[in-house]
């Protein structure tokens, strides 16, 4: 059995390859002295892995400048190898008629980070709802419906975060842990701040239960209303048509330059 060539380490090599010399990728760049490297672009360290192959251009900043999707209204990346048809992301080779998500540059965002200004650049991907005052998120959403958008960790490595988290934490700093972000408008896409307010675990879930006890009881009585008068005008509204909000919030006007 070999032994392990990385410094100071000597446990046995059972890679099948004959020429192996290390145990593990750890070990490698232990002894190659193979540390995070700087994007020629983004000026961020990042590990070697993340980055284009014979290039010093991180993985990140070749994706924002990769050809995009031919759908009107879509910008995300084309997509490559035998899933792609050389014209369409991989969303919309699935479905056509889906919806065309728009998502800001992450590089942009992630400068902008904790200041007024990445509200008003996050701002131009939605689209104002004129009843409700609500920012509707354009871009991606999880799967219980909250706006989304790719970041970054300190690290460098890449995760999900909730936009209207950042949103507030624009405004009023980090948020605790233990705290949640919630909607007053009861619209998940939504990122108007005028709309978001903090509230503990406890908070959170009771106005969702009373919210919920709210619904159920204008359901039950639309469903007698269409009982007795079936072309009642009342029918043709919903709950959102009636909903007070009062001002949207005085977002400090700060125009970011986006290069």
């Amino acid at each position: 059995m070999r032994t392990c060539a990385g410094p100071g380490c000597e446990n046995d090599i059972s890679h099948r390859r004959s020429d192996a010399k290390f145990c593990s990728r750890s070990c490698a760049s232990a002894f190659y002295d193979v540390g995070p490297k700087t994007c020629t672009r983004c000026q961020r360290r990042q590990p070697p892995t993340s980055f284009h192959p014979k290039t010093w251009v991180c993985r990140s900043c070749t994706a924002e400048t990769a050809p995009r999707c031919a759908i009107p209204g879509c910008e995300r990346a084309l997509r490559k190898g035998s899933q792609g048809d050389g014209k369409h992301c991989l969303r919309h080779i699935a479905n056509p008629d889906a919806r065309p998500l728009k998502s800001p540059k992450v590089s942009v965002a992630w400068k902008l980070r904790g200041t007024p200004a990445l509200i008003n650049y996050l701002f131009r991907f939605t689209e104002k709802d004129p009843q409700t005052r609500c920012r509707v998120w354009l871009g991606g959403r999880d799967g219980n419906g909250y706006s989304c958008l790719s970041w970054y960790r300190e690290d460098g490595s890449r995760t999900v975060a909730k936009v209207y988290r950042l949103v507030v934490e624009a405004l009023s700093g980090p948020i605790p842990p233990g705290y949640h972000v919630h909607h007053r408008c009861a619209n998940r896409q939504c990122i108007n701040p005028d709309h978001l307010e903090r509230s503990d675990a406890r908070q959170n879930i009771g106005e969702m239960l009373v919210r919920v006890g709210y619904e159920r009881y204008i359901e039950a009585l639309r469903n007698v209303i269409r009982e007795l008068s079936p072309g009642h005008p009342v029918l043709a509204e919903t709950p959102r048509d009636h909903l007070v909000l009062g001002e949207e919030a005085k977002v400090n006007d700060v125009v970011s330059t986006v290069d």
